[in-house]
This record gives C-alpha cells, structure tokens and sequence, in this order.
C-alpha cells in the first residue's frame, strides 16, 4: 500500500510507502469507516 500526496494542480502526484504504523491505523479507520457506511447502504 502506499500513501499519495496530490501535486499543486491537484490532478497528479505521488506515491510514497506506507511506514509508520501510525499511517497503517489512519488507513484501517477510514477503511472501516467506508466499509461501515456502505453496509448501512
């Protein structure tokens, strides 16, 4: 998995590893987040 950060135009930008588990805890609640919501659906 990786992080994207958005260029200035905000059309194009850049991946960058994931590595810190802060970043991994920040992916699974808006994962959770999205799963939930579509449950809900």
């Amino acid at each position: 998995a990786s992080s994207f950060t958005p260029n200035e135009d905000g059309e194009n930008g850049e991946l960058f590893p994931i590595e810190t588990d802060e970043e991994w805890d920040m992916i699974e609640e808006t994962l959770n987040t999205f799963l939930a919501d579509e449950d809900e659906e």
